[in-house]
């Protein structure tokens, strides 16, 4: 879903059409930890609060239009969304990041917020999951 041509309308829309949760991925996940099922929480405990930081961070970069942080902060929780599953804030962050890589900032500022309506969707989705 790499088109950067979209209007914001149209990117919400397909946005919003994504599941919060990869099911498989998850799933894998849970299979991966069935044996200690503490570690899940775990795994999901630690990716919060990291992603918390994270949004603090890019908050800040984009107040100061420190760009380098911001593309950097980006890639790292593109990655992290990625690797748990985490379908609509991976795509939202790789939007943000393929953006910030062409050195378009414009919707640096106003992604920090859909960046964390993504995050607060995911935990509801994960509740009574984990």
């Amino acid at each position: 879903m790499e088109n950067q041509s979209l209007t914001s309308e149209e990117f919400l829309a397909l946005i919003y059409r994504l599941p919060v949760l990869n099911e498989s991925t998850f799933s894998n996940l849970r299979k991966q930890t069935q044996t200690q099922p503490e570690l899940l929480k775990e795994i999901f405990s630690s990716f919060f609060e990291d992603v918390n930081e994270m949004i603090a961070g890019l908050k800040t970069a984009a107040e100061q239009k420190d760009y380098q942080n911001y593309t950097s902060t980006l890639h790292t929780l593109k990655g992290l969304a990625g690797t748990i599953g985490a379908s609509r804030l991976h795509e939202v962050t790789n939007l943000l990041y393929s953006k910030a890589r062409n050195n378009d900032f414009s919707d640096a500022a106003n992604g920090v917020p859909l960046l964390h309506q993504c995050i607060i969707e995911l935990k509801d989705e994960l509740e009574g999951k984990i």
